[in-house]
């Protein structure tokens, strides 16, 4: 089992039963594709993508991306009051340093936890992203 395996998984079991109606699947035949031990059932490049769609999570595109070390760059920032980024980053901040507490805690750090981290600290980058572009949007204004 790999990272992109995981990520795959983690995002079609946020509602998996959902995701597979909406996706016009069997539950089991999409439960069997996102599994990461199940070598033979694979989702074909129109499915993953369908579910990146349908979910919004493009967390396992940024994984594909890591393995030729590329990183994905949004299109556009959307931004938001700085005082709300800002609060945005520290809670982003905080899962960070429990996500990094949570996989040493028993002195190991599998695959798993490696992919939750991993996950999380791109999460910080985009609420930091959002605050950059919060920030400068006040520039040269009364505040």
């Amino acid at each position: 089992m790999d990272s992109l395996d995981l990520a795959i998984h983690q995002m079609a079991h946020v509602n998996l039963p959902q995701l597979a109606k909406t996706m016009g699947m069997n539950e089991q035949s999409l439960r069997n594709k996102v599994s990461p031990t199940n070598e033979i059932a694979k989702l074909s490049v129109q499915e993953w993508r369908s579910m990146m769609l349908i979910t919004q999570d493009i967390q396992s595109l940024r994984v594909l991306a890591a393995e030729f070390d590329l990183q994905l760059v949004g299109a556009e920032v959307q931004s938001t009051s700085v005082f709300n980024a800002l609060l945005n980053c520290s809670k982003e901040h905080g899962d960070v340093s429990q996500s990094i507490q949570l996989a040493f805690e028993d002195n190991f750090f599998s695959e798993r936890e490696y992919c939750a981290v991993e996950k999380e600290i791109q999460e910080a980058k985009d609420a930091l992203d959002v605050l950059l572009k919060s920030v400068q949007q006040q520039k040269g204004k009364r505040l």
